[in-house]
């Protein structure tokens, strides 16, 4: 007969609850099925779905205080290692398991390590040349590589990044990408609009024109924010030489951005500024999309896995892989004027990407994963935690 075994999932943005729910739904049908918890942190509380944290097959505890808005990072992780520290006592879980590389996560594991609890890294190995990029993503994953007892590494780069760092072979497992499980389980992501999603879609085919292609743009990476309405006023520029295209951008509700993309693109006729919107309207605006730009690590990966001809709106990116194995990605020249620099090759590639646009490839199952990481993530912790 089994002891039990608790385990204890930490996440508090919405990647991170997308990328767990592959996840969750491998353990649902698991001999572990009832060992598992989840604590939300409340990092985005207004970005959340809770319908979808409603889901969460599991029991969910939720923070004692709700968190402040404008909080400084050291603020965040000092609210955030006081209540996890509370949990811990509480729920005295044998392991918990953390995603990717936000305040939350490195949280997690810090306030677990302090009580010398075992830590699981999911989407573990990531990496860039600098620690600066992404800010402060970067250094929290090389930090929790350090405490983590195991490395769920997604692909084989991660997997030698971490080897590279002096982590044993034995504690790393090469999974796939949960991120693209969850898009080939969603093909059809038009099932999951919302009534508020198909308005959106309904306003947005009264600007298009069966003519018109469309460009899926996201922005919202600290290091782009001090050249953001640089980026922005040399991008309106451009693209009234090619109206053929319609860009369309789901805007994060950071403010610089809201404010910024307003005033620079605010009333342009090939531009639609979206407030924040559900991950399911995403994904079906990523499948009508002939072109995507971005900064997000996510998108990069569901582009890459959808086929899509990828612009990267940065210096340096933590998923290589699109780039070494032949997808259609492009990224700009790494400069040391980012002000001027960055943002002239980047606009350089754009244009040469509007007048000859790449064709679209098929789903890839062999860049990121193949849509079972989270049953192999939900096998290996049976494995680690089968206790008699």
């Amino acid at each position: 007969m089994l002891k039990r075994c608790r385990i204890l999932f930490v996440f508090g943005t919405r990647p991170e609850l997308i990328k767990l729910q592959s996840i969750w739904d491998a353990l649902q049908h698991s001999p572990l099925h009832d060992q598992v918890e989840v604590y939300f942190t409340g990092q985005h509380q207004d970005l959340v779905d809770y319908q979808q944290a409603r889901k969460i097959p599991f029991p969910l505890h939720l923070p004692k205080q709700g968190v402040k808005r404008g909080l400084s990072l050291n603020a965040l992780l000092s609210q955030f290692l006081q209540d996890l520290d509370y949990q811990l006592e509480r729920l005295n879980p044998e392991i918990v398991i953390i995603q990717g590389d936000t305040t939350s996560a490195v949280a997690g594991a810090l306030a677990s390590f302090h009580r010398q609890i075992p830590v699981a890294h999911v989407e573990a190995g990531l990496r860039t040349p600098s620690i600066q990029e992404p800010f402060p993503e970067e250094a929290n994953r090389r930090l929790i590589s350090q405490l983590a007892s195991m490395h769920f590494a997604p692909t084989s780069q991660a997997e030698q990044n971490l080897l590279d760092e002096g982590i044993s072979p034995q504690d790393i497992l090469v999974t796939g990408n949960t991120g693209v499980d969850h898009i080939l389980q969603h093909t059809d992501s038009s099932e999951a609009l919302t009534t508020a999603d198909h308005e959106v879609m309904r306003k947005l085919e009264v600007a298009m024109t069966p003519q018109k292609r469309m460009v899926l743009m996201t922005l919202h990476r600290r290091e782009n924010m001090n050249h953001l309405e640089s980026l922005l006023e040399t991008l309106a520029a451009l693209v009234t030489k090619y109206p053929q295209y319609h860009f369309v951008w789901p805007r994060h509700p950071n403010p610089t951005i809201m404010k910024t993309s307003s005033e620079q693109l605010g009333g342009h006729a090939q531009f639609t500024l979206l407030p924040f919107v559900s991950h399911a309207l995403c994904l079906n605006l990523l499948q009508r999309a002939a072109l995507v730009m971005t900064d997000s690590g996510g998108l990069q990966e569901e582009a890459i896995t959808w086929g899509k001809p990828l612009l990267v709106m940065r210096q340096h990116t933590d998923r290589p892989e699109g780039l070494t194995q032949g997808a259609p990605v492009y990224m700009p020249q790494e400069c040391e004027d980012v002000e001027g620099g960055f943002v002239a090759n980047t606009m350089q590639i754009l244009e040469q990407l509007l007048q000859e646009l790449p064709p679209a490839q098929e789903i890839s199952r062999d860049v990121y994963g193949d849509g079972t990481a989270g049953q192999r993530i939900a096998k290996a912790l049976g494995r680690m935690l089968t206790c008699v």
